[in-house]
């Protein structure tokens, strides 16, 4: 088989399948039990990369990776020789089915084909055209025209017997209504991950809360999907980081004077205790530039890299590179700043990474403030 080399510090990997579209890539992992089917996500700019790889290759862990060309959402005919490949490959392996958005609606789509029995998908989507799930999604009609259906509905994937776990942000229209399409064609095995506030932003909120990479590694290592999907939900309830991450997100959206409305100080004083323990990075002093011991970082600083390491981890790129603009040039010289450099060197280079933006999906319209408030 071909290999391919991603960059400098990664690993290299095996190519199963290439096509004009799609690329079907396998990292070997010294713990090889069950494998990850990972599917890559939306991405606004450049081509998409393999999802996931790093916290992969981080624990050690086998892996399959489904890597389209374009913003096409798996839509060609060459899935059918893709999947074929993949299962001659796996060998009777069980497999884990991981994607999020674009790649949450894959990993539904092909389960059956694919013979995957557990799958954790991310703000998934049921469709793209208008006629299969209602006039409510708007958000990539031109990648709907663009793509065509080849297979056009994730539902006639979804095995009945399928182990699902769903994670979304039930005051998004938009994802709600396709989790809600989901949940009528879902067998009793679904469990669903309710991420209030988080917008399209679900899969970087469960990776700064910590909840994503043990759920992961659990079902990775054998575990139940009841078992892993009740741990997850008990340690991102009890993340005071989720409170903090919901809260700040929330009301940086909303503008400057969204402080000073009656709603968002008693948001605000709700949440005190965790906005106090998770305080926003704070900037340093850019003349500071020289290579500084650890116990004189300032705490922000540690807790903001340990949130884009999560970032990575989960797969999530382009958030990570957003993040990490925000500790450029002022911090470059740490350790950890120059490793999370080289990790996400695919991308822009060092002096040019965007400036901090807010994520995908925000602001949050206003007639769901309330509903957040009650939250």
């Amino acid at each position: 088989m071909r290999e391919t080399d991603l960059g400098p510090g990664m690993k290299t990997l095996e190519v199963l399948y290439e096509g004009a579209e799609v690329r079907l890539l396998y990292l070997a992992g010294p713990h090889d039990g069950t494998r990850c089917v990972c599917f890559s996500h939306f991405v606004r700019a450049g081509r998409p990369k393999p999802f996931a790889l790093d916290f992969l290759q981080r624990y050690g862990r086998s892996g399959y990776f489904v890597v389209p060309t374009r913003n096409n959402w798996f839509q060609t005919p060459e899935m059918g020789p893709l999947v074929e490949s993949l299962r001659q490959h796996a060998q009777g392996h069980p497999l884990l089915g991981y994607g999020a958005s674009m790649g949450g609606f894959a990993a539904l789509a092909f389960a059956r084909p694919l013979g995957i029995r557990t799958a954790v998908v991310i703000a998934p989507q049921v469709a793209l055209a208008d006629r299969l799930v209602g006039d409510f999604e708007r958000r990539w009609r031109r990648e709907a025209a663009a793509v065509g259906e080849v297979a056009p509905d994730a539902r006639t994937g979804m095995d009945p017997e399928l182990d699902l776990l769903i994670a979304y942000d039930p005051l998004h229209r938009g994802d709600r209504e396709h989790v809600r399409l989901i949940r009528e064609a879902a067998g009793p095995r679904l469990r669903v991950l309710r991420l209030p506030g988080t917008r399209h932003s679900t899969l970087a909120a469960l990776a700064a809360s910590g909840v994503l990479s043990p759920l992961l590694r659990e079902l990775l290592a054998g575990a139940g999907l009841d078992q892993a999907f009740r741990e997850a939900r008990e340690r991102y309830r009890s993340a005071s980081v989720r409170a903090a991450y919901t809260v700040r997100r929330f009301l940086a959206a909303r503008g400057p004077r969204a402080g000073t409305s009656v709603w968002a100080q008693r948001l605000q004083t709700r949440y005190a205790k965790a906005l106090t323990e998770h305080p926003a990075p704070q900037k340093p002093d850019r003349a500071r530039t020289q290579a500084v011991p650890r116990g004189e970082v300032p705490r922000a600083v540690r807790q903001q890299l340990r949130a884009i390491q999560s970032l990575v981890d989960a797969g999530a790129y382009a958030p990570a590179r957003v993040e990490l603009a925000g500790l450029l040039p002022a911090w470059a010289d740490l350790a950890p700043v120059r490793r999370l450099v080289r990790t996400l060197g695919s991308g822009p280079s060092p002096g040019s990474l965007p400036p901090p933006q807010a994520e995908e999906g925000w602001p949050i319209p206003r007639d769901q403030a309330s509903r957040l408030r009650r939250w």
